[in-house]
């Protein structure tokens, strides 16, 4: 269930990404239901916790895209969608 305790193991488990460092990518956490992706100084998209749920909100978009309810989902779609814009 989406929570700020599962957004903070989201952010955790993506800034544990070697791989997302070397290329750049970067996390930021803004406040309780928001965590930022960037690459470079370049937004990728936001994570936002709300309604028990995580969606997902690429750069550019004023609407979400993807919903998951738990943190493991929302960090295997991060990973695809990052790996995808390389």
């Amino acid at each position: 269930m989406a929570n700020p305790d599962e957004l903070r193991r989201l952010y955790e488990a993506l800034c544990a990404q070697p791989i997302l460092a070397e290329r750049d990518f970067r996390f930021a956490l803004e406040g309780n239901d928001r965590l930022v992706v960037n690459r470079g100084a370049h937004t990728r998209g936001i994570w936002r916790c709300a309604g028990n749920r995580f969606t997902w909100t690429p750069a550019g978009y004023n609407e979400p895209t993807h919903t998951v309810r738990e943190a493991d989902a929302a960090q295997r779609y991060t990973l695809i969608v990052l790996a995808t814009a390389l």
